[in-house]
């Protein structure tokens, strides 16, 4: 029981894989022009077949883009500012021989002073501008394509070639034939002799001369 489950095992695909290729084949009788028929046994085989072409896409890249604008700014700077002031100072101070008194002057007096100005400075700002466009790319495809291949051809049957009846041509026999021994063929409708046996029985030989009456 086991050695036939095994059988039937290895049998199995033998017999799909037989399946199959019958299936894929194709019998075909062709004629040809000597009207021989030969049997031709095909199978359509698939290959794989790449073909590139060129399409039209649409790629988008991004480009640098700088953009300067004026904006306000507040700037503080120092600037001197020179005021006069009178100041109250003594004559004489240190003169022993008159008598001080107290008189007033304008004096210089020098600060920096803070101010704050507005001013336009230039800003630069950085961005990425979005840029389409169309560029040609190759694309590969590819597909299976059916080529008939031809596995065997074997002659079925064979025409024997017609042979026109043509008529013999006819042998015409002149008086300057070939000579045999020394003497002339006699020509086919001279008359045949006829030979005679004693029982009195007449037979026709072939192709006997007439002997002259000098010959007899």
């Amino acid at each position: 029981m086991m050695l036939r489950d095994n059988l039937a095992q290895a049998i199995l695909p033998i017999v799909l894989f037989t399946v199959r290729l019958s299936a894929a084949q194709e019998v075909r009788d062709v004629v040809d022009p000597s009207g021989q028929q030969w049997r031709e046994v095909h199978r359509t085989v698939r290959y794989p077949v790449s073909e590139t072409q060129c399409v039209d896409q649409q790629q988008t890249s991004y480009q640098e883009h700088y953009d300067v604008q004026m904006c306000d700014t507040y700037r503080t700077s120092y600037a001197p500012v020179t005021e006069y002031r009178w100041e109250s100072y003594w004559v004489n101070r240190f003169n022993p021989f008159a008598q001080p008194y107290l008189a007033q002057r304008l004096v210089p007096r020098t600060y920096l002073e803070a101010r704050t100005e507005v001013v336009k400075v230039p800003v630069t700002q950085r961005n990425l501008v979005p840029v389409t466009r169309t560029v040609r790319v190759p694309v590969t495809t590819q597909r299976l394509v059916d080529h008939d291949v031809l596995v065997s051809r074997h002659l079925v049957s064979s025409q024997a070639p017609t042979v026109a009846a043509n008529p013999a041509p006819a042998l015409t026999s002149s008086a300057s034939s070939l000579e045999v021994g020394g003497v002339r063929q006699l020509d086919a409708n001279r008359p045949r002799s006829i030979a005679r046996v004693p029982n009195g029985t007449g037979v026709t030989a072939a192709a006997v001369p007439s002997l002259g009456p000098d010959r007899r």
